[in-house]
C-alpha cells in the first residue's frame, strides 16, 4: 500500500489486524485481511497498511488501484516469538476473517458502490 495512504487515517486510528474487503483495479470483490501498524515481529520504524487480499491471483499486481472497505476488528499487533507463531497466527487471522465475511449481512459492504465508481 502507498506510503500516503496511511496520512489519510485518523491519527487515533488504533493499530491491529481488521478484515474486510477489497479489489484491484475495479475488479472481483474478495474478502480481505489488512495490517495497520509497526508490525513489532519485524521491527518496523514506520507505520504501514498491508492488505492480503484473499484470493489466489494469477500475476503480481504491484502499482494496481486496490480498493479496501475495513468492517471489522480481529486482534491487536502483537511480537511473536518465532516467525512458526507468527505464520500461526496469520492462518487463524484468515480462517476467521473468511468465516465472518461469508455471514449473509456482510454481502452490503461487498457489493458496494465504492469498489465500482
Amino acid at each position: 500500500m502507498d506510503d500516503n495512504v496511511i496520512l489519510c487515517l485518523p491519527p487515533h486510528f488504533p493499530c491491529g489486524v481488521f478484515y474486510g474487503f477489497a479489489n484491484v483495479n475495479r475488479g472481483e470483490v474478495y474478502g480481505m485481511v489488512t495490517s495497520i501498524g509497526w508490525n513489532p515481529h519485524f521491527k518496523n520504524e514506520r507505520k504501514t497498511i498491508e492488505v492480503h487480499i484473499l484470493h489466489d491471483f494469477q500475476e503480481d499486481f504491484y502499482g494496481a488501484e486496490v480498493r479496501a472497505v475495513l468492517v471489522g476488528f480481529l486482534r491487536p499487533m502483537v511480537a511473536f516469538n518465532s516467525l512458526d507463531e507468527l505464520k500461526t497466527a496469520i492462518n487463524n487471522d484468515v480462517a476467521l476473517a473468511e468465516s465472518l465475511l461469508s455471514a449473509p449481512e456482510m454481502m452490503v459492504y461487498k457489493k458496494s458502490n465504492f469498489f465500482s465508481q
